[in-house]
């Protein structure tokens, strides 16, 4: 094929190639559009909507169009347009979730246009009402949540769950009272706002004939029947016993073997024999655990339960440049351990390492240890006395403030320093009370507030309220707490009592044991003299006055020469908290019983004024430390210490005796004797120490 007729070739097959254009103007469609793109706007997500578009047709025939788009738009497939006349055309954008752009596309035969189409789809958020009968839904104009009130009748959930069936009034959630009738007459049925619908047993009236008892059937209500079998009917003691049988009362010859007195501490329980109550007064008393200190103790012994807290130091001297060998005893040699004023400490003096210790009611060490020494050392090493263990921490005094630590680890929460050594201190909730700068101060996690002006306190006490006792004016005040945090002050005046120590039992104080004086919290009653000239007393021990509810137990020396002489006597008399009436008296340390009192408490029971006095026997005659029971009058039981050193302090926890005993080598080891479920107060302490409620005692 020649060159000239494959040019005619190629001319004739691109002839009759007629590709489709792209897009172009409408215009060329002959059409005209407006507007020339479609803006949706902000469209909530999931919901519809239409704008549209007008074709104007730009001849006198009609205009068959065909339209296409894609989701999120949508629009009719096909469209005629009249002839010089005008079509409007609905486009549907269903908004999703963020932005959204397309093309609407316009064809007329084989040529098309494009229009762009974007809009936006906005999420609304979760609109959550604030309160029952109100409505929240978002706006999309202002770009948040908007309340209304429900509609009227609307069911809704009442505040109180005494309260059902809740409707919607005038924006309220208003309800009608549950019914808690369980159908049984045997119950009383009510409703308590925090829990809803209780039902306590019915208290039906008590027989008055014996070995009967009030019954109760569900349907027919209250009732009488027999009494169980064995059910005590009278007195039951070691000569005879009064029992039901069969709904009647027998009286029977006591058996030996009967049970008469609970168990004390080292001693079992007493036993009818031969128609008397026989136990054993005395025993010995084995420790239920012990552990030998790293150190000496510092300060007092205090507790929370069964818990203990305590100082413990040791020696954090290093030898010294007068002698290698020098360790710091105070003689004029070659000494053995503690830095101190020796000579050949050149006067250097003895460095503790002092540290919070705690130990759990059955003898493990709480805190962690590193290398012998307690991870939660005190930060300066310098000792500190526990005054008491709260729902916050442990309270210290440190020499020129106050500190609080943590229970379960020792460390340091919060500090108060500032010249407060001589400070009262009184727990109160989540406040730490005492007496600062002439008023009483509280201490806090919101710092140290003043809460009413006080003269300086002799004493100060809390039971149900707080008193302050300041013996050079006479005066007693009482400062009832408030539901606000804040205190309500009476204020009593009464000269001529002197320095007692004061004794706080719930709403009441007790200025003892020379102050005779009672002051009554409650109602205002003012001052009850009591009369307690009658005690041949030599001296009274301020610090061991103790006070329950039922009798305040007053401990005081009988002294022959002055006191003070080998043959002094101490004793304890029990007087009624209420009238001041003696209820008995009984010696404590005598002859018989000699050494020193340590510590005692209070045994809540029958026996009014029943205390455990803690004694440590004379030292040069060889005599064991004691516990001893005293109630009417009676040294009623004796527990014996081990004879294995010398008995330094005496604790009692909730549920246990506790001491420090120096051993012969001069090792300190602590040692917890057991009461065996004795009933131990923690109340009525006196508060001269500055503590009430757990009893600080002195080493």
């Amino acid at each position: 094929m020649t060159c000239r007729a494959t040019w005619l070739l190629l001319v004739v097959l691109v002839a009759g190639c007629r590709c489709r254009p792209g897009p172009v103007e409408p215009i060329e469609l002959g059409l005209r559009v407006q507007p020339a793109e479609l803006e949706f706007g902000r469209v909530l997500e999931g919901a519809n909507k239409v704008e549209s578009i007008t074709l104007t047709a730009a001849t006198r025939a009609a205009i068959s169009v065909q339209l296409g788009t894609d989701a999120p738009f949508s629009v009719a497939p096909t469209a005629e347009v009249p002839g010089g006349g005008d079509l409007v055309v609905p486009v549907t954008f269903r908004a999703r979730d963020g932005e959204a752009e397309g093309i609407l596309r316009l064809t007329v035969g084989d040529r098309s246009a494009e229009l762009r189409l974007h809009g936006l789809g906005v999420r609304p958020p979760e609109c959550v009402p604030s309160a029952e009968c109100v409505v929240s839904v978002y706006s999309l104009e202002e770009d948040r949540c908007i309340e209304s009130q429900a509609a009227e009748d609307a069911p809704c959930d009442p505040a109180s769950v005494c309260l059902e069936q809740g409707r919607c009034r005038a924006g309220q959630c208003l309800g009608i009272a549950r019914r808690c009738d369980d159908n049984d007459v045997c119950t009383d049925d009510a409703c308590a706002m925090d829990i809803g619908c209780i039902h306590t047993p019915h208290a039906c009236p008590r027989p008055a004939a014996r070995c009967q008892v009030a019954t109760c059937d569900a349907r027919l209500g209250c009732g009488e029947g027999p009494a169980p079998d064995l059910s005590e009917c009278g007195p039951v003691n070691c000569t005879e016993v009064n029992f039901c049988f069969s709904g009647a009362c027998q009286t029977q010859p006591t058996p030996d073997g009967l049970p008469c007195s609970p168990a004390f501490a080292c001693l079992p329980e007493a036993q009818c024999h031969n128609q008397v109550c026989t136990r054993v007064t005395e025993a010995d008393w084995a420790p239920s655990w012990s552990a030998r200190l790293e150190g000496e103790p510092a300060g007092a012994l205090a507790s929370s339960g069964s818990t203990l807290f305590f100082s413990l130091c040791v020696d954090g001297g290093t030898p010294d440049a007068g002698d290698p060998v020098d360790a710091g005893s105070d003689d004029a040699g070659e000494d053995g351990g503690f830095l101190d004023d020796g000579g050949l400490d050149a006067g250097a003096p003895w460095q503790p390492a002092c540290g919070l210790t705690s130990y759990t009611g059955t003898g493990f060490e709480r805190f962690e240890r590193d290398g012998g020494r307690q991870a939660r050392d005190y930060e300066d090493g310098a000792p500190r006395t526990v005054l008491a263990v709260t729902a916050q921490g442990v309270v210290l005094q440190r020499d020129g403030g106050l500190e609080l630590r943590s229970a379960m680890t020792g460390a340091l929460r919060d500090e108060l320093p500032g010249a407060l050594a001589r400070a009262l201190i009184v727990i109160e909730r989540e406040r730490v009370l005492f007496w600062a700068d002439g008023g009483v101060q509280a201490w806090s996690d919101g710092g140290v507030q003043l809460l009413t002006s006080v003269a300086e306190p002799t004493a100060m006490g809390r039971g149900a309220a707080l008193f302050t006792w300041n013996a050079d004016a006479g005066v007693l005040i009482r400062l009832s707490f408030l539901g606000d945090g804040g205190l309500e002050r009476a204020e009593i005046s009464s000269t001529g009592i002197g320095s007692p120590a004061l004794s706080v039992v719930s709403n009441d104080a007790i200025l003892g044991p020379v102050g005779r004086v009672r002051m009554n919290g409650v109602d205002d009653a003012g001052l009850t003299l009591f009369d307690w000239s009658t005690l041949p007393a030599d001296r009274f021990l301020d610090e061991q006055t103790l006070s329950s509810s039922a009798a305040t137990d007053v401990f005081f020396q009988r002294c022959t020469a002055g006191c003070g002489a080998p043959d002094d006597q101490t004793w304890v008399a029990a007087f009624s908290a209420s009238t001041g009436e003696l209820l008995w008296n009984a010696p404590v340390v005598t002859p018989l019983f000699p050494g020193t009192l340590l510590t005692t408490t209070l045994i809540d029971g029958p026996a009014p004024g029943a205390v455990v006095a803690v004694v440590r026997g004379e030292l040069d005659a060889g005599a064991r430390t004691v516990a001893s029971l005293f109630a009417d009058g009676e040294r009623k039981a004796v527990c014996r210490l081990p004879a294995l050193g010398v008995v330094e302090q005496a604790h009692f926890t909730t549920s246990a005796l506790v001491v420090t005993v120096r051993r012969p080598d001069g090792s300190v080891v602590l040692e917890s004797y057991d009461l065996g479920g004795l009933p131990v107060s923690r109340s009525g302490w006196p508060t001269s120490q500055g503590v009430n409620g757990t009893r600080s005692d002195r080493p």
